[in-house]
């Protein structure tokens, strides 16, 4: 749990108890991840602003890490009417690279990503071009995982193959 502690204290002032988006009445709910894991949300424009070097990043709405036998980050986009396939890519990929910042300063190394993309409705073409397009970084490449808002966090893990026990 290292790697939570140290989130939590470095950047208390981005924590949030859910990965919500304001005005958007979407969110993702973390319920059954609670019996089965600790973890740390944290909202995307705060932590990115308290990076200076990311400051003009469009980024996610959420940076969540998952800790108990291995680290996972899950990244979330919430949208709620419209849904621009190159615009989540890019806010995806922005929290990627802010997040493997985070996990240099907390010296982690080993870790899984997971990119999600909730909507409260996909338009068929945009679900069908972001669930098509992979995120990559540092040489490596992410499918996008899509959902509805308020879909569990941890069924949305599960959907990406990765274990969170």
């Amino acid at each position: 749990m290292r790697i939570l502690d140290f989130i939590r204290n470095e950047f208390k002032e981005a924590v949030q108890r859910e990965c919500r988006e304001l005005g958007t009445n979407c969110r993702i709910s973390s319920n059954i991840l609670k019996n089965v894991a600790q973890f740390v949300i944290l909202k995307g424009e705060v932590i990115r602003d308290m990076i200076k070097s990311h400051e003009n990043y469009k980024i996610a709405d959420c940076m969540i890490f998952v800790e108990n036998k291995h680290s996972i980050i899950c990244l979330v986009e919430l949208k709620r009417k419209k849904t621009d396939a190159d615009e989540v890519i890019e806010k995806l990929t922005n929290a990627s690279v802010l997040s493997i910042e985070i996990l240099k300063m907390s010296k982690i190394q080993n870790y899984d990503m997971i990119h999600i993309a909730v909507a409260k409705n996909w338009r068929r073409a945009e679900h069908r071009i972001i669930r098509s397009r992979k995120i990559i970084v540092q040489g490596r490449k992410y499918p996008v995982i899509t959902g509805k808002c308020d879909d569990d966090l941890y069924n949305l893990i599960l959907k990406s193959g990765i274990s969170p026990f």
